[in-house]
């Protein structure tokens, strides 16, 4: 079977930089006789390059076709040779961006890794893995989907349900729940966080029963279930759910499931959190080389928790607490000031992108990024005062500056602490990036 080649220059450029078969030049001083090259020249060299780019994939691409149709004629279209050499192809058109042609290449690989091991066999593994990644790049997400489910199915067949060899994809599919609820995917987004939660919370019981209980591998899924509750947490339920703990048994039953448990899992969420943000603190505890900072950022979660619960009181309490613990290990002074000295945008999670951060001036952002330049006083309870808008790129759009003031106006703040103490903050500088 021929593949066809149509690659776009700028693809070609990106890519032969990124090999540096294209050096990237930088202005040099002219002395004694040098001379600038003439622009014409620069074309001349430019398009050449581009043609030895060109020559050289259509070279590979032409490689790979031969070597698969030489096992063709030899050993027939089933060998299972031939699975290896395509899903190469594939991994040559996916560098180039050729989404749609690495698709095509890897779903003949996964046909002939069915016939040859089996339609169980793990050896398709790494070959769903590339087609999910470019399904992502041409956002085809039902097939993305589907990907992931048929690897789910797979794991089931091979392994027991509590086997620590299904570890990797229930952490793969966890995380892609959490990615398909930030994009609203389904008709009811609520699933995927069910979906999420339980997976992440299937893997901390997989580390838990093979490892222990302190076992450093937990981390990745307790901050992958902080990161979910903390969305169940905040989720605008429907009114009609929110209404379900006044009905009667029988209009319950009427209701979805998924309407129900997410309703419930919504109103346990703060006991759920607290749990979630302590099990990680005695994970920590646990390692024979104790990380302070880390321990300190969780106890600082911890206080977070606490104050976007409007339990003010109790958060200043772990507050005084994170920051007297920093005091007692920090003895070269590498973190403290670090996690205390300035108000912090909240919720703050690892694998939860900021969308409002401090920068010190405009002139480290590029020219294409969007943005809100405000400026703000933080109270010692995290509250929003005195907003003003400074700047923004462009600096023409209202709307993103009334989204910017809406976003900072509702945002909770850790606020600035010292000596212990929450204290209030004047004119903090912050950078606002709109959705």
């Amino acid at each position: 079977m021929r593949l066809l080649i149509a690659c776009s220059v700028l693809s070609f450029i990106i890519f032969l930089i990124s090999q540096k078969v294209i050096a990237v030049p930088f202005d040099a001083e002219i002395t004694g006789n040098s001379t600038a090259p003439s622009s014409n020249t620069k074309q001349s060299e430019s398009k050449d390059v581009r043609q030895a780019g060109i020559q050289k994939l259509s070279d590979e691409i032409d490689k790979y076709q031969a070597a698969v149709e030489k096992i063709e004629s030899t050993e027939g279209m089933y060998s299972e040779q031939i699975a290896q050499k395509l899903v190469n192809l594939g991994n040559i058109y996916q560098h180039y961006e050729k989404h749609e042609d690495a698709v095509q290449v890897y779903k003949r690989a996964l046909h002939l890794s069915r016939i040859n091991e089996g339609l169980y066999s793990l050896t398709q593994i790494p070959i769903l893995e590339k087609m999910i990644e470019s399904y992502k790049k041409r956002k085809q997400w039902e097939q993305v989907n589907d990907k992931y489910y048929y690897m789910y199915w797979l794991y089931a067949r091979n392994f027991d349900d509590m086997d620590i060899n299904r570890l990797d994809m229930e952490l793969q599919i966890a995380n892609w729940h959490l990615e398909a609820y930030a994009m609203q995917l389904l008709p009811d987004p609520t699933q995927d966080l069910i979906y999420s939660y339980s997976l992440f919370d299937r893997a901390v019981n997989l580390i838990t029963n093979t490892y222990g209980e302190t076992d450093e591998r937990l981390i990745t899924p307790l901050n992958g279930l902080m990161l979910t509750n903390y969305f169940i947490a905040s989720h605008v339920m429907r009114s009609s759910v929110e209404k379900v703990y006044a009905m009667n048994e029988q209009l319950q039953v009427q209701m979805k499931k998924s309407d129900i448990l997410i309703a419930e899992m919504k109103r346990k969420s703060f006991v759920t959190g607290k749990k979630i943000i302590q099990r990680k603190l005695t994970v920590l505890q646990g390692q024979t080389q104790v990380d302070h900072q880390a321990i300190a950022k969780v106890k600082l979660k911890l206080a977070d928790w606490f104050l976007m619960h409007n339990k003010r009181q109790t958060a200043l309490r772990h507050y005084q607490e994170a920051y007297d613990y920093a005091v007692a290990t920090d003895k070269n002074k590498e973190f403290l000031e670090q996690l205390f000295s300035q108000p912090v945008a909240l919720p703050h999670y690892p694998n939860l992108q900021q969308r409002t951060r401090a920068i010190k001036s405009d002139t480290e952002l590029t020219t294409d990024v969007r943005y809100v330049h405000a400026t703000l006083d933080v109270t010692k309870y995290g509250k929003a005062r005195n907003i003003k808008i400074v700047s923004s790129n462009p600096p023409d759009n209202s709307p993103i500056k009334t989204k910017a003031l809406k976003s900072l106006r509702t945002t909770k703040f850790r606020p600035q602490i010292s000596d212990g103490m929450t204290i209030f903050t004047e004119q903090l500088q912050l950078h606002v990036f709109p959705e």
